[in-house]
């Protein structure tokens, strides 16, 4: 039958990025893929940086991430992160040419902690070709 939908909202500090009722999500969490459903316990979880699935109107939709939280209440699902991107919205030279950048740095790298930045900004540059090409190879 029917799956229970619930409410989800996804938020940046630009804008309301999503707004609306999902059948689930899939989301990048620091221990691998986690969905979610209707129902699920109320808990705070860590968003990584990766690809986010919505289900809705039978379809799954994918999105990039960076690094964020999401909050499971009992009255829906609101996810916070610095970036949420449709495929659609993603530049594929810039984020090549970001990804260049980020290997270049991690080659020259001066720190532990310049190192682990320089990780991510590398993971998001992957995830957002990763998803970018995937609209472009449909």
């Amino acid at each position: 039958g029917m799956s229970k939908l619930f409410h989800l909202e996804m938020i940046t500090p630009e804008r309301r990025f999503f707004d609306g009722q999902v059948e689930a999500v899939q989301l990048p969490a620091p221990d691998g893929l986690m969905g979610i459903l209707a129902g699920h316990e109320p808990s705070v979880i860590s968003l990584d940086v990766g690809q986010v699935r919505l289900l809705y109107d039978g379809e799954w939709h994918e999105c990039a991430a960076s690094p964020g939280f999401v909050e499971i209440r009992s009255d829906g699902v609101v996810m916070f992160s610095q970036a949420f991107e449709w495929p659609e919205e993603i530049d594929i030279s810039r984020a090549l040419a970001a990804k260049e950048l980020s290997e270049r740095h991690i080659k020259n790298q001066k720190s532990r902690e310049e190192y682990l930045v320089n990780k991510v900004s590398l993971a998001r540059a992957m995830v957002r070709l990763e998803t970018g090409r995937k609209r472009i190879n449909h």
